[in-house]
C-alpha cells in the first residue's frame, strides 16, 4: 500500500555539464524539428523533441517555449492531462521546462532533461506525494507502449522479438554471451566481460555500463 501521507522532494539521479545523463538515448544535443540549442548546445524543448521523433512521433510542428508547450500541444489535438505515462513529456508551466518521462511507477516517476541554463543534462525521480516539483501537465505525443519482449542468444549473437509470438527477431549485438530484458531494458554481457544496455525502443543506442562482469 503507497503512503500518501508521507512528503517527498524530488530525487536527483544524475547531473552532467555533458551529455552523459542523456546518452543513454543517443542524444548530444542534436537539433531535432528546428529546435535550437542556443549557444550553450542544451536546450529542454530540443532533447523532447528528440525523443519524441526517436519514439517515431511525427513533427507536430513547433510548440514554441517550454511553458507553452502544454496549451499548444493540447490546441493540435493532442492529450495534454495530469496522468504520467512512459514516453510523455512533463512539463511545467512555472518555470518553464519540459522533460521526457523515462519510467512511471505508483510512487514516483523517473525522467531525463536537458537545461539551456543552468546548461546541464539531468535525470530526476518525482514523487507523486508532497512533492513541489512534481509536473503541472503530462503532454500525450507519443507515449511508448511496451510490448512483451522475449531475448535469446544463438552463436553469440542476441536478438529480440516484441509482441506477438510469430514476429521475427531483431538482431541486438553480437559477441554476446548473456541477455536480460527488465522493463524497457535491454542488458547484454559480451566476450570482453563488458555490460552494455539501452533503454527505450529496441533500436536505442548501447551504452556500456560495466567492465570485468562475470555474470549478472
Amino acid at each position: 500500500m503507497i503512503n500518501t501521507n508521507i512528503a517527498h522532494a524530488a530525487v536527483l539521479l544524475c547531473r552532467s555539464p555533458g551529455y552523459n545523463c542523456t546518452s543513454h538515448s543517443g542524444y548530444r544535443g542534436q537539433s531535432t524539428w528546428g529546435y535550437s540549442t542556443r549557444e550553450t548546445g542544451h536546450n529542454c524543448t530540443n532533447y523532447a523533441a528528440y525523443r519524441l521523433a526517436q519514439n517515431g512521433a511525427a513533427n507536430p510542428g513547433n510548440l514554441g517555449h517550454a511553458y507553452n508547450w502544454a496549451t499548444k500541444a493540447r490546441s493540435k489535438g493532442f492529450a495534454v492531462n495530469g496522468t504520467p505515462e512512459v514516453g510523455s513529456i512533463a512539463q511545467w508551466t512555472t518555470p518553464g521546462h519540459v522533460a521526457y518521462v523515462e519510467k512511471v511507477n505508483p510512487e514516483y516517476i523517473e525522467t531525463s532533461e536537458d537545461s539551456y541554463l543552468p546548461a546541464i543534462t539531468l535525470q530526476k525521480r518525482y514523487y507523486r506525494s508532497g512533492d513541489r516539483e512534481w509536473p503541472h501537465n503530462f503532454i500525450h505525443i507519443r507515449d511508448v507502449t511496451l510490448l512483451p519482449r522475449i531475448g535469446i542468444v544463438q552463436n553469440s549473437i542476441a536478438s529480440v522479438k516484441e509482441g506477438p509470438l510469430n514476429e521475427l527477431w531483431t538482431i541486438q549485438a553480437r559477441g554476446v554471451k548473456s541477455i536480460r530484458l527488465s522493463g524497457n531494458r535491454i542488458v547484454v554481457l559480451n566476450h570482453n566481460k563488458e555490460l552494455y544496455a539501452k533503454e527505450g525502443p529496441t533500436n536505442a543506442t548501447w551504452t556500456k555500463i560495466a567492465d570485468n562482469v562475470d555474470k549478472f
